[in-house]
C-alpha cells in the first residue's frame, strides 16, 4: 500500500489508542473531589445530595463545566436553609496557569448579625502592631492568639463569642480547615479548601454551622409588661437571656424593655446602663418600656 495512504491510517490508529487509553485513565482515576473518589461528577452530586439532604446540580456539566456550576440548596434537619457552593481561583505562574476551589458552606442567620473571622497571619499581626487593621479580642489568650475576629461593633460581638460562640468557631476552623467565617445579609458562610474538604464530611460542618448560627439568633418571647411578643436572645440550651447581662428571663419579669428597632428583650437596668441595643449588628439608641408603645412612631434612631 502506498506511503502516503499508510501515514493517515496510522496517525488515526494512534489518535484511537491515545483516546481509548485516556478514557481508561480517566474511568480508573475517577471524579475526585476533597481527596474522595467517585465514579462520576453525577456520581458527586447524588453522593453529596445523599449526605446532606440538599438538592444539588447540574449532574451532568458541559464541555466547559466546572466544579464552580455546582450548587447544593435546601434545608437541615433543624429546618434552617442551607446552601453549598463552589468559587473558582486562577493562579499564574508566569509560564503556567492552574485553577483550584474553595466551597462556601452557609446557613441562614439572623440578619442582624454582623463579623467576620479569619486566621491570624505575619500579615494582620503586624498590621494590627502598627495599628492598620482593627480587632475584636474576647480575652481569650489562645482564641485571640489564633483568630482574627472584625465588627462593625466590638462590644456586642465580644458578648455574642462570650456566650459560646468562639468555641464553635474553633470547631469549625480546626475540624474542617476553615479559611474565613463571616455572618452577614442573613447568611453565615464558612470557606474551605474543596481539595481539602472531604464531601463525606460537609454534614457535620454544616451542622457546627446551624448551631453556631443559633448561638446568634432570637428566639419569639411572650414579654408580659410589653403585651406582647418581642425577641430574646437565647443560649446552647435554648434558655431565653438578657441581651446585655446574658442573665436568664422568662418574659414575666416586670422590669423588662425591648429595643426600639430590632425588638430585643433585656432588663431594664441593662438598657439604662448600656444606653443603646446589645445586639449584634442593631444601631438602635430607642428603647421601648412598659406602655411607651404608642409614642414609638413619633421617635427616631440614631
Amino acid at each position: 500500500m502506498d506511503a502516503t495512504v499508510l501515514a493517515p491510517i496510522g496517525i488515526i490508529m494512534v489518535a484511537v489508542v491515545v483516546a481509548v487509553g485516556g478514557i481508561a485513565l480517566a474511568r480508573a482515576w475517577g471524579y475526585r473531589v476533597g481527596g474522595r473518589r467517585f465514579d462520576s461528577h453525577a456520581d458527586f452530586v447524588d453522593s453529596v445530595a445523599s449526605w446532606t439532604g440538599l438538592a444539588g446540580g447540574p449532574r451532568e456539566l458541559g464541555w466547559f463545566g466546572s466544579l464552580a456550576d455546582v450548587v447544593f440548596e435546601g434545608r437541615l434537619a433543624t429546618g434552617r436553609s442551607a446552601r453549598i457552593r463552589y468559587v473558582a481561583h486562577v493562579h499564574s505562574t508566569g509560564k503556567s496557569a492552574y485553577t483550584t476551589f474553595t466551597v462556601h458552606m452557609g446557613v441562614s442567620a439572623d440578619r442582624t448579625a454582623q463579623l467576620e473571622v479569619s486566621l491570624e497571619n505575619v500579615f494582620s499581626r503586624l498590621g494590627e502592631w502598627l495599628g492598620l487593621l482593627a480587632k475584636v479580642p474576647t480575652g481569650k489568650q489562645a482564641f485571640d492568639r489564633r483568630y482574627r475576629v472584625t465588627s462593625v461593633d466590638g462590644v456586642r460581638t465580644r458578648n455574642a463569642l462570650g456566650r459560646g460562640l468562639d468555641s464553635l468557631i474553633h470547631c469549625i476552623f480546626s475540624s474542617f480547615g476553615a479559611e474565613r467565617l463571616a455572618a452577614g445579609r442573613g447568611w453565615l458562610e464558612a470557606t474551605m479548601q474543596a481539595a481539602s474538604l472531604d464531601p463525606h464530611h460537609y454534614r457535620e460542618a454544616l451542622a457546627l454551622l446551624d448551631e453556631a448560627a443559633q448561638a446568634m439568633e432570637r428566639t419569639p418571647l411572650r414579654v408580659r409588661v410589653l403585651g406582647g411578643e418581642r425577641r430574646a436572645l437565647r443560649d446552647a440550651s435554648g434558655a431565653t437571656r438578657c441581651a446585655y447581662c446574658h442573665g436568664g428571663i422568662t418574659g414575666d419579669e416586670d422590669a423588662l424593655v425591648a429595643c426600639a428597632q430590632c425588638r430585643t428583650v433585656l432588663h431594664e437596668d441593662c438598657w439604662n446602663e448600656a444606653a443603646r441595643c446589645p445586639t449584634l449588628g442593631c444601631p438602635s439608641t430607642v428603647v421601648e418600656r412598659p406602655g411607651s408603645r404608642s409614642d414609638l412612631a413619633r421617635r427616631t434612631v440614631t
